[in-house]
């Protein structure tokens, strides 16, 4: 047995030159517009994930995530959600009170 280790791979000292730096220009950065932050607010308060309000906005779903966290609109979100729950709690009270009302006039 020899105590020389003899690597498998083989290795040249060349294949770690440095290349030429390429400078990599970034992705152009897309500012939200109030109408598409609205749009995310209502998506968002109707239950949608951010992946499906993402592919109806036209965004990525990291994108949504950000904007949510960075506008910092998840009380809006939750109000707005809380608006809509009491809006169909309201016609449900109203379109019980006026069946109450027709049957109240269909016996007398």
């Amino acid at each position: 047995m020899s105590i020389v280790f003899k690597p498998k791979l083989s290795f040249n000292f060349g294949s770690g030159r440095m290349q030429p730096s390429v400078k990599k220009t970034g992705r152009p950065i897309i500012h939200w517009t109030a109408n598409e932050v609205e749009n995310l607010i209502e998506l968002r308060a109707i239950g949608l994930s951010h992946k499906d309000c993402g592919r109806l906005l036209n965004r990525s779903d990291d994108a949504c995530i950000g904007a949510v966290k960075k506008l910092m609109l998840n009380p809006r979100i939750e109000a707005r959600k809380q608006e809509l729950i009491n809006e169909v709690l309201d016609n449900d009270i109203k379109r019980k009170d006026s069946s109450i009302t027709a049957t109240i006039t269909a016996t007398a």
